[in-house]
């Protein structure tokens, strides 16, 4: 028997591998349905084999120069996952520009304290 936790997609509850690092990732379902707030598709990529961040809109191909996105109206963050790949969450607070912040807020109501290299 595996030791493998899931949790349910965030957006539409179908069992998504758990990861403490991303605990409200989205399905891989979810994930290819990000968009803007006007609804374009957007596609995201590494920039090199060793990491980085680049959001396109997938039609015209044009960069998009943000990490938020939207999926079934559920404000979203897409960034890069710490070795390799891209992850997208769902936001905790609007208010909090990402999940570093937000993770950091809980960490510290929490008295955990906050170290970015631990969240990133």
């Amino acid at each position: 028997m595996s030791n493998t936790e899931f949790h349910p997609c965030p957006i539409c509850s179908t069992p998504v591998r758990h990861f403490t690092r991303y605990p409200r990732t989205v399905c891989n379902n979810c994930y290819s349905k990000a968009s803007d707030t006007q609804g374009r598709k957007l596609s995201f990529f590494n920039t090199s084999i060793s990491g980085g961040f680049e959001a396109i809109f997938t039609e015209s191909k044009e960069k998009y120069q943000s990490h938020i996105c939207y999926i079934a109206g559920v404000k979203c963050w897409a960034d890069e996952a710490r070795f390799g790949g891209i992850v997208i969450q769902t936001t905790i607070d609007d208010d909090l520009p990402n999940h570093w912040e937000s993770d950091c807020l809980i960490q510290a109501r929490k008295s955990e304290g906050c170290d970015r290299s631990q969240l990133s």
